[in-house]
C-alpha cells in the first residue's frame, strides 16, 4: 500500500520546466516534494501514475529510489503566488517523494571524469541499471541535459539516486499511443549521455557485461501484473484514470519485441573500454 498523508506546512515552489512541485512537510513530519497538475488537461494525471509504478518497480529492481506517498494538500494551504494555485486549491489529492536529505542535483555541469572521483562513488554500477531501466520503461526525461539524478552524500562517498519519471512510456506526448510495438530507443537516453561513459568505462569490461546481463534476468522474473494491480488499486479516483491504461502498460513493459531491441541497444553500448 501507498501511505496517504496530509500536507501540514507549505515551504516553497519548487521552478521546473514541468510539474513545478511543491515542498511541503506532512503530517508525519517529513518532508515531499509534491505533483499535481500543471493545466487544464487532466490526461496529466498518467503522469502521477507512471510516478507511482516507477517506485514500484525501482524498488523491485533494488535501485534507489525516495519513499512515496498520496498527499492530501488542504485549499487553505496554497498560497496565491504558487503556479496553477486554482488546481492546488481544489482540495487536491497529490503524489509526493520523500525530500533525501543531503543530496545535490546532478547537472551538465557535473563532471566524473576524475579517477578520484569514481572512487567516491558507491553505488557506480547503479548508473548501468538505471540506463538500462530507462531504456525498458521508455524514460524521455532522463538525458544528456537534464540527468534527473540526485548525488546523496555521506562523508567522502556519493550515492546516484534516480528521481522524476513522469516522462516513461514516452511522457506525456504518447500518453494516448505507446504501445507493446515501440521498440527501444538509445536516443536522448542516460546510456548515450557524457556522463554514462565517463562512469561506466572505469568499469572493468567484465563487470559491465555481468551487471547487464543479472538486470535483464531480474526484469524476467518481476511479476508485473501484481506490481500494477498494487499501483492502481492505490489510484485516487478524482484522477479519473482511462481504465485501457494499466493493459497497455503491462503489454508494454512484457513486451517481447521491446526486450529484444533493448538487448540490441546493450549489445551495441556495451563494454564500454577505459579511455586511455
Amino acid at each position: 500500500m501507498i501511505p496517504t498523508l496530509t500536507a501540514t506546512y507549505f515551504i516553497r515552489q519548487i521552478p521546473t520546466d514541468g510539474h513545478s512541485p511543491l515542498l511541503i512537510t506532512a503530517d508525519d513530519q517529513e518532508n515531499y516534494y509534491v505533483k499535481y497538475l500543471n493545466s487544464i488537461k487532466i490526461e496529466e494525471f498518467a503522469m502521477l501514475v507512471y510516478e507511482m509504478i516507477a517506485v514500484k518497480l525501482l524498488k523491485e529492481l533494488n535501485l534507489p529510489c525516495a519513499e512515496q506517498a498520496l498527499i492530501h494538500i488542504p485549499p487553505s494551504l496554497i498560497p496565491k503566488e504558487v503556479s496553477y494555485s486554482r488546481k492546488w486549491k481544489s482540495d487536491a489529492i497529490a503524489w509526493g517523494s520523500k525530500e533525501i536529505e543531503n543530496a545535490v542535483l546532478v547537472s551538465e555541469l557535473n563532471s566524473f571524469r576524475n579517477k578520484n572521483i569514481f572512487n567516491q562513488i558507491q553505488n557506480a554500477h547503479d548508473i548501468i541499471r538505471i540506463a538500462l531501466f530507462d531504456l525498458w520503461v521508455d524514460n524521455n526525461d532522463r538525458k544528456q541535459t537534464n540527468y534527473n539524478l540526485i548525488i546523496k552524500q555521506n562523508n567522502s562517498r556519493i550515492k546516484f539516486v534516480p528521481i522524476d519519471h513522469g516522462a516513461i512510456f514516452g511522457g506525456f506526448n504518447r500518453i494516448s499511443v505507446f504501445n507493446e510495438t515501440n521498440i527501444c530507443s538509445a536516443n536522448n537516453k542516460l546510456i548515450s549521455s557524457d556522463l554514462f561513459r565517463d562512469i561506466v568505462s572505469r568499469i572493468p569490461l567484465e563487470k559491465q557485461l555481468q551487471v547487464s546481463k543479472e538486470f535483464l534476468n531480474l526484469l524476467s522474473q518481476i511479476q508485473i501484473k501484481e506490481v500494477l494491480n498494487d499501483v492502481f488499486q492505490n489510484i485516487p479516483a478524482s484522477w479519473k484514470i482511462n481504465e485501457t491504461l494499466k493493459d497497455r502498460i503491462e503489454k508494454f513493459l512484457l513486451s517481447d519485441l521491446r526486450k529484444h531491441s533493448m538487448s540490441n541497444i546493450i549489445n551495441s553500448k556495451l563494454p564500454l573500454k577505459p579511455k586511455k
